[in-house]
């Protein structure tokens, strides 16, 4: 049997191809990894087909780890992998096994540790320039952005999910529920007076975060990067606004893809578990698009 890949072009056109056969599925392989940032030492995971053609870094959104909310990063590692793209995944500090080292998370290291990987990608596996790809979900979404701007030699696609395009809506002066319920004004002042905020009794995000949010723009940004952009966002999206996301796709280059019933990630806005029919049928939309969007050219 052949398993085939769909590749979605910017015209709105398909066109569909062969890529693995069963002997080189049952030859993907998934293994502990780590890379150097500056002076310390990043675990990481890679997902890796017998034959690679391009590469992917994963970047994660808030209060998950590198695997993303309900492992839906290794559904699209595995799909990556049998379109021929060996995929690395790792977690920002503060999350994941890294949860210990939360003063350390900013929006500075976030896009430090992206170069890092992304340079690690392209060098272990011999990847030629153009040959790499970013995905990011949420707050993973402006390193990837950031990330794609400084390494366009590297970066020529990117795939943002329910991205964060705009800090200030989201949580200066959030728009959304889930952001009017955790940050705002009134919350930012108190984790100054505290280092910090606990999200959901657990998560630790520290104040400084929140002083870089005030002067980053990621939605500029983004209007400067030349890789070719996928954006998909739900409509109702109950954490991130698609507002921004709209306004990205006016930009040359840049494709959004709006689903009417998609809440924040790949999940239906009646599914908090991600569990239901609608919820798997999304997802796998979601991941074929974005494996297809960033198969195509390679």
């Amino acid at each position: 049997m052949i398993c085939y890949y769909g590749v979605m072009h910017f015209d709105g056109t398909w066109s569909v191809g062969p890529k693995m056969g069963n002997e080189d599925v049952k030859q993907i392989k998934t293994q502990k990894v780590h890379f150097s940032v500056r002076k310390a030492t990043i675990k990481a995971s890679v997902t890796k087909p017998k034959t690679v053609i391009g590469g992917v870094v994963l970047l994660h959104g808030l209060c998950v780890d590198r695997d993303e909310f309900d492992g839906f990063y290794l559904d699209l590692a595995e799909a990556l992998a049998r379109a021929g793209l060996v995929s690395v995944r790792f977690d920002f500090a503060g999350h994941g096994v890294r949860r210990k080292e939360w003063r350390e998370f900013s929006i500075v290291q976030q896009y430090v540790e992206t170069c890092a990987a992304i340079a690690w990608l392209a060098e272990t596996y011999e990847l030629q320039p153009a040959r790499v790809r970013l995905v990011g979900t949420s707050f993973g979404a402006p390193p990837a952005i950031f990330s794609a701007y400084k390494r366009a030699d590297l970066v020529d696609r990117i795939a943002l999910i329910s991205p964060v395009l705009d800090y200030q809506a989201t949580f200066i002066d959030p728009i959304c529920s889930w952001g009017r319920e955790n940050f705002g004004p009134e919350a930012l002042a108190k984790a100054s007076d505290t280092g910090g905020l606990v999200i959901d009794g657990k998560h630790h995000l520290p104040t400084r975060l929140f002083d870089e949010m005030e002067l980053i723009d990621p939605l500029d940004r983004l209007s400067m990067v030349r890789a070719k952009t996928l954006i998909i966002h739900g409509s109702t999206d109950s954490m991130v606004p698609v507002g921004p996301a709209r306004e990205a796709a006016k930009n040359k280059g840049v494709k959004l893809m709006e689903e009417r019933q998609m809440d924040h990630g790949p999940f239906h806005v009646d599914d908090a578990d991600g569990d239901s029919p609608a919820s798997v049928a999304l997802r796998d939309k979601v991941i074929g698009s974005v494996t297809s969007h960033l198969a195509e050219g390679l």
